[in-house]
């Protein structure tokens, strides 16, 4: 549902716009992220020393220690995806992009019935397959609204009512509280739909709010690059059949951060079986991406004055 507000936002936010709420937003995790990486390093301080001295437990750690070690110890069970949750997933992101599509051709058909003549985007092979050559004649008898709102209801409906059905699911057998399914829920909705918008890769988000909800960093960075599967591949076929990417470009950065996702992967799991009681190394490197990522879309937006922002 994020993904699908967020490419609508997209084709009517000033560039401006986009850039200062990438640094707002990215801004926001940092500070969390860092908070989280303090508490996490003093977790661990508090433990070596706890060993130093042979102690078995935390029974004679200050009070501080005491605090931090009580609210980094929250775990979430690691379940199986399950047919219904596969079923779910696929169904709803095919369902979004789908209607994501058919919304985008039908506004830009909409849109140039208003010039004599020009039709073209009428007849673009989308909407030709779906339509059957019907698009134009709707659009001309004043169906364009209903048709827009149509596509755009649908899917946020589905994309509803699994949620609901989802929540329930987390209350009732996993024992979740409410606010805590709120707020994942909250984030993800914030997150696809600045991935439709800004174009930053959900992990940046992800990966922070888990490690601040208390998620182990190795489950964090393993959950969040699966969310980024949906989050990307919504917002890429979107792009890919509005013809709105360039192509050459994709291939060729996408090779590269292909060799670099493996690299990260396997050093993220290097660090996992080395150093298992240094969670904060994986946090900080984390926080090392988010901080980095900040700075260069401040850079960016000050380099250029309000209304000034041009992105390709």
């Amino acid at each position: 549902m994020g993904t699908l507000l967020g490419v609508l936002l997209n084709r009517i936010a000033a560039d401006w716009i986009i850039v200062a709420s990438l640094c707002s937003v990215l801004g926001g995790m940092s500070v969390a992220i860092t908070r989280t990486l303090m508490s996490q390093r003093s977790e661990e301080n508090a433990e070596d020393a706890a060993n130093a001295r042979g102690m078995d437990d935390d029974t004679n750690l200050p009070s501080a220690s005491k605090k931090v070690l009580i609210q980094s110890g929250k775990k979430r069970a690691i379940g199986s995806c399950g047919k219904q949750d596969a079923i779910a997933g696929f169904g709803l992101l095919l369902t979004v992009i789908l209607c994501g599509v058919l919304r985008t051709h039908a506004a830009a058909c909409a849109e140039k019935l208003a010039s004599p003549g020009a039709t073209q985007e009428c007849q673009h092979p989308i909407n030709v397959l779906f339509f059957r050559n019907m698009l134009e004649g709707l659009m001309l008898d004043g169906y364009a609204q209903a048709i827009e709102f149509f596509f755009l209801a649908v899917p946020i409906c589905m994309c509803i009512v699994v949620m609901i059905h989802c929540s329930r699911n987390q209350i009732t057998r996993e024992g979740w509280a409410m606010r805590e399914v709120l707020h994942y829920q909250t984030m993800g909705v914030c997150t696809g739909c600045l991935a439709g918008l800004v174009g930053i890769g959900g992990g940046l988000i992800f990966s922070p709010f888990f490690l601040v909800m208390g998620v182990d960093p190795a489950v964090a960075v393993a959950t969040s690059s699966t969310c980024v599967i949906f989050t990307s591949s919504s917002t890429t076929m979107q792009y890919l059949l509005t013809d709105r990417i360039i192509t050459s470009l994709a291939v060729a950065y996408g090779v590269v951060n292909l060799l670099a996702s493996y690299a990260g992967t396997s050093f993220v799991h290097f660090l996992q079986d080395n150093f298992k009681t240094r969670k904060s190394y994986i946090t900080m490197i984390v926080a090392v991406g988010v901080i980095l990522s900040t700075v260069l879309s401040f850079v960016k937006l000050v380099s250029h004055p309000a209304g000034g922002v041009h992105l390709h």
